[in-house]
Order: C-alpha cells, then sequence, then structure tokens
C-alpha cells in the first residue's frame, strides 16, 4: 500500500496509476536515461523507493495534433514526460526595433523549443509556485506522462530537499571538507552524486584514471595496492 505523508496537519497518500510492467519499465528508462538534464536533476536523488512511488503516481494522457496542454498564465497543474510524438512549445520573447514602426521593448510570443520523445515540461510552475511560463500544444499527435501538482511536490520536491539536507550534514562530518563554510558546504551538496557499488566490486583501480572524488556515505572498503 501507499505510504501516507503528512502536510500540514492532513494525511496524504501517493496516488497509483495501473501501469503494465513494461509501462514501468518504460518510465523508469525513460526518467534515468533521457537527454533532457531536467529529468536527471529532478529525479536524480530519488532512492529507488521513490523513484517506485513517482512511477506508480503518473497516468498516462493522449493529446491530439494542435491541442494546448499548457496555456501561458493558467496555475500550473500537471508535470510531463513526453511519451511520443511532438510539442511546441511558445514563450513570450522581446522584440529587437528593427524600424521605424516596431515597438522597441515589446514582446511577442514565439517558439522557443519542440520537445520529443523522453523530453519534459511544466516543472517550474509546479517548483516555484508560479504561472505558467510557456504555451506548448500537440503538434502531432502525442501521448505524456502526467504526474499531478500535489504528487510532484511531495514525491520529488520533497524527497530532494530531504537528500539535500542528508548530504549536507554528511559532508559537515567529513575531515576533508572541515575549513569549507555553510555556503561551500551547500554547494556541494547539490552536485553530490550517489553510485551504488556490490560487495567486491572494484571503485576505482590502480593505474586507472577517474574524474571522481569518492567518499564513502554507507558500509565499508578495503584499499590494496599491488
Amino acid at each position: 500500500s501507499a505510504e501516507a505523508m503528512r502536510d500540514q496537519g492532513e494525511l496524504w497518500q501517493p496516488p497509483v496509476y495501473e501501469k503494465t510492467a513494461e509501462q514501468k519499465q518504460q518510465l523508469r528508462r525513460v526518467i534515468e536515461s533521457s537527454h533532457d538534464s531536467k529529468l536527471r536533476m529532478m529525479f536524480g536523488n530519488l532512492s529507488p523507493k521513490g523513484l517506485e512511488k513517482v512511477v506508480e503516481a503518473m497516468f498516462q494522457k493522449t493529446v491530439p495534433k494542435g491541442e494546448t496542454i499548457i496555456k501561458y498564465g493558467d496555475e500550473g497543474d500537471n508535470f510531463y514526460i513526453v511519451k511520443s510524438g511532438k510539442f511546441d512549445i511558445f514563450a513570450y520573447r522581446t522584440i529587437q526595433k528593427a524600424d521605424d514602426f516596431a515597438e522597441e521593448g515589446a514582446k511577442t510570443m514565439v517558439k522557443v523549443f519542440e520537445a520529443g520523445e523522453g523530453f519534459a515540461f511544466g516543472e517550474t510552475a509546479l517548483l516555484y509556485n508560479a504561472p505558467r511560463s510557456a504555451t506548448i500544444i500537440a503538434s502531432q499527435e502525442a501521448e505524456a506522462w502526467c504526474l499531478e501538482r500535489r504528487a510532484f511536490r511531495e514525491l520529488v520536491i520533497r524527497a530532494s530537499e530531504q537528500k539535500f539536507k542528508e548530504y549536507s550534514e554528511f559532508l559537515k562530518q567529513c575531515d576533508v571538507f572541515q575549513e569549507l563554510d555553510v555556503e561551500q558546504i551547500a554547494t556541494l551538496a547539490e552536485v553530490v552524486d550517489e553510485e551504488d557499488f556490490n560487495s567486491e566490486e572494484a571503485i576505482i583501480q590502480q593505474g586507472g584514471r577517474d574524474s571522481n572524488m569518492f567518499i564513502i556515505l554507507r558500509g565499508q572498503a578495503m584499499a590494496c595496492i599491488s
């Protein structure tokens, strides 16, 4: 059963929408390996259990060609990941004065991006509790995975905040970072990436090259020199 969460005194449970095992695996794969860096940034700190809750809470929506899925100025309702098809994204941009008849500084709505399979949109209004900053229209019949506002805030934002706090406290305890101030620790916590290793698996190998610095978060490791 879904785990209850408490927010301002009221109990909330993540919604669960039925999916086949194949659909769940497809959605996990999109979230974990999409070319859209926003997905890795927003979902990268989720635990396997947390990611599973997100997958279960997402529902599928079919969008006919020409339908507006997000309208500029509206209140944010859902976060979207494109399953298939394409969406045109339009946003207001300032006009540069090109002739005597153009009004300098005026704004017009122009196409700024085309979102295809694996790309996400709609997070800004949910992250900052702000009106929609763009209009998004299906340029062909499309399908999208949707995560409603409350689920996005509870399962994604709150989990990321908790993970940030956990990393910050951990880094403060590391001897190598004792000279860093609070702001510097926070900067590190924002870019830390967690990686799991199996028992007996090599983290680094003698003679090899690696661009990462590793710190043991949980478990133990042994150093061997030949």
